[in-house]
């Protein structure tokens, strides 16, 4: 007497389920170089993605810093304005016209202009991005430029830009170990009073920062009563 046993189907059933992903592994497994290079030209491509990903954040971020540092609650530009490295003035009796407006606190203006910085170690002359404010109020909020605006009061002071290419010198190096940096500007000695941090854009690789009067001073060919941004401030009670 023959004795017939029958199979489990759920057994059936799971290695049917099994077998597709089995043969994937499989033909995986044959070929090991061509997985490698697969999987090497894969990662290669993200991290490329990754890379330009990271280029165009800091394209945007480091081009709008100086906007968002300032401090105002209007900012008056130029019709013509592009961007900071293209700017177009306008007269400062706009500014002080506005500032008959019933609620206005203070208007300030803001100098800005490529200048030929002098490297102080090797006497090489690279252009500087300066920005011109008044020292009696509080016009960029940047660490560094709050604690240390009112020295620009004094004549031929300036606060450079720890940010900077080292093209421009081992300033902040230098000036953090106490040394005395003095420097050369349009043939005028300006002295290093303390440092601030703005990064760097694709357009301007160095800032400095002094007062309205040592920018005309160390910009003589710029016309007086033009000015490059204005800004207001209101009372807290308008």
């Amino acid at each position: 007497m023959t004795k017939i046993i029958d199979k489990p189907t759920n057994v059936t059933a799971k290695s049917k389920k099994k077998k597709p992903l089995f043969l994937s592994w499989l033909q995986l497994r044959k070929e090991r170089v061509r997985l490698l290079v697969a999987i090497a030209g894969i990662s290669f491509a993200d991290v490329l993605m990754f890379l330009q990903m990271g280029f165009r954040g800091a394209l945007f971020s480091s081009a709008v810093e100086l906007h968002h540092r300032i401090n105002g609650e209007i900012v008056i530009l130029s019709s013509r304005y592009r961007s900071l490295i293209s700017l177009d003035r306008f007269t400062d009796r706009r500014l002080y016209q506005a500032a008959g407006i019933s609620g206005v606190q203070s208007v300030s203006p803001i100098y800005l202009n490529f200048i030929q910085w002098r490297n102080p170690y090797n006497k090489e002359i690279w252009d500087i991005y300066a920005i011109g404010i008044n020292p009696e109020h509080q016009v960029l909020n940047i660490q560094g430029v709050v604690e240390n605006r009112q020295k620009l009061r004094e004549p031929d002071t300036i606060l450079f830009n720890s940010g900077s290419r080292n093209e421009f010198g081992a300033i902040t190096k230098n000036f953090k170990a106490g040394e005395s940096i003095v420097t050369e500007i349009d043939e005028r000695q300006f002295q290093v009073r303390g440092l601030f941090q703005l990064s760097p854009t694709f357009g301007i690789n160095a800032y400095l920062v002094t007062s309205d009067i040592n920018f005309l001073r160390m910009v003589r060919s710029r016309q007086g009563g033009l000015i490059d941004i204005g800004l207001f401030t209101w009372r807290m009670d308008a």
